[in-house]
């Protein structure tokens, strides 16, 4: 092995460690109470701790909309459609810059 970059497979290894930390970062916290609500055709999993009017209004919310784009829909999904109530990070929907580039 050359010594003119000793410091290369330290550096790889690190850059390697980082780029594998980030998708595990992206997960949901295993360790949570989790719940299920069944509606006609969702499951709404959340954390106990949002439980009440946040999973009411999601649920029904993702049922108006069901009612809403059923006809459109070729085929529906076979079963009901999983949907997952988050709030462990704060992430913005969206992009801002101060710079203008219209």
């Amino acid at each position: 092995m050359s010594t003119a970059f000793p410091w290369l497979p330290v550096t790889a290894g690190v850059a390697a460690w980082l780029i594998a930390a980030a998708p595990a970062a992206a997960q949901v916290p295993p360790n949570e109470d989790w719940h299920q609500v069944e509606t006609p055709h969702f499951v709404v999993t959340f954390p106990a701790r949002l439980e009440g009017p946040v999973v009411d209004r999601a649920a029904a919310s993702a049922e108006r909309a069901w009612e809403l784009l059923s006809a459109r829909f070729v085929e529906g999904p076979a079963g009901r459609v999983q949907l997952l109530l988050t709030d462990h990070a704060d992430v913005a929907n969206g992009f801002a810059t101060p710079i203008p580039f219209n």
